[in-house]
């Protein structure tokens, strides 16, 4: 009973932990994906910030020609200009060190992946290298197989060849045997009509 009750529960604990680790790498993508738009999203702060600032400093230099203690007035604004980029370069640091951290974890998962189907890639390089054996076997013995066909063929055809030569000479020794044979024939009778004319 408890044999039959395994055998009922592995599918359902495979599909189970199959989607178990589906649930996981789509948990996982999606954390990596809202990471990555955190980061855009700051580095896009981290700009419009700089922008607002350098925008910032040009009209509060421009204003400062207006004032009695110019220089003073420059220092100032140069030092909230520096205070504002500051602060938008450490929210860019920031972002692009998110983005470093998922492609670095995504990297990672990668190689483990790799790692992870590495005997199954190795099995199916190895299962490929013996086909692939398999056929150079198949495709040799199909070779001496025609090589074969192709020898006795040709043995075939000098045979015949050397058949039909015997057959020809056999022939033509026969036609000039009848041939003497008539010439003899012909001398004799002539031979007696000579005899029979004396």
């Amino acid at each position: 009973m408890k044999t039959i009750r395994a055998i009922f529960l592995l599918p359902l604990f495979a599909v189970f932990a199959g989607s178990t680790v589906l649930a996981a790498e789509t948990a996982q993508a999606a954390d990596w994906q809202a990471r990555l738009e955190r980061a855009d999203a700051l580095i896009a702060e981290a700009k419009a910030r700089q922008a607002a600032a350098n925008a910032e400093f040009s009209e509060a230099d421009r204003a400062c020609y207006d004032k009695f203690l110019v220089n003073r007035c420059r220092d100032q604004a140069h030092k909230a200009h520096v205070v504002a980029t500051r602060e938008a370069r450490r929210l860019e640091n920031e972002g692009r060190s998110i983005e470093r951290e998922v492609k670095r974890e995504q990297l990672a998962e990668k190689d483990r992946e790799r790692a992870a189907s590495e005997p199954q890639r190795s099995s199916e390089h190895e299962e490929r290298a013996q086909q692939i054996a398999a056929e150079r076997e198949q495709a040799a013995a199909e070779r001496t197989a025609k090589l074969a066909d192709k020898e006795r063929k040709a043995e075939e055809g000098a045979r015949r060849r050397a058949a039909e030569a015997e057959r020809l000479a056999k022939k033509q020794a026969d036609h000039a045997a009848r041939v003497a044979a008539k010439i003899e024939a012909s001398e004799r009778k002539t031979a007696e009509k000579a005899a029979g004319a004396e």
